[in-house]
């Protein structure tokens, strides 16, 4: 019961899926992609160890663990076309909002960005970033 589980435990079962999603993700790739079949299997291998550094109980493996999880999936973002096609929709929506006239709304703006942007496909996604951004933002 997830009520009775402390944050290692959950953690560990959070790798343990992941792991299991990367070995899904390989097995499919591989006869299409070995290349992105490689990279979901050192993905999994990597969430195996940091489950299994979790039952070791030491604090200085999960620390490095941590620590080369978060530069895999670091590298991951910064590699992915679909970050770079939002900071591209966010310069764009930028612009809009120093000239609100370009468009008449989140979804026409959404509309045009998908036309833009060849790695994006979902108009309700760049919305909501758009909501997102127009909450970050300053008042004033």
């Amino acid at each position: 019961m997830a009520g009775n589980w402390d944050s290692q435990m959950l953690t560990k079962h959070l790798f343990l899926l992941h792991d299991l999603v990367e070995i899904d993700n390989a097995l499919i790739a591989m006869p299409i992609d070995g290349a992105k079949a490689v990279i979901a299997s050192i993905s999994a291998s990597n969430a195996l160890s940091n489950a299994l550094s979790i039952d070791a109980g030491n604090i200085k493996l999960q620390k490095v663990r941590c620590d080369i999880a978060k530069r895999g999936a670091m590298a991951k973002l910064a590699s992915d076309p679909k970050q770079k096609d939002k900071i591209f929709v966010k310069e764009c929506w930028k612009d809009w909002q120093e000239i609100p006239s370009k468009y008449k709304s989140k979804v026409k703006f959404a509309k045009d960005m998908l036309d833009k942007c060849e790695h994006l496909e979902s108009q309700k996604v760049i919305t909501d970033w758009c909501a997102k951004w127009g909450k970050e933002q300053p008042a004033g």
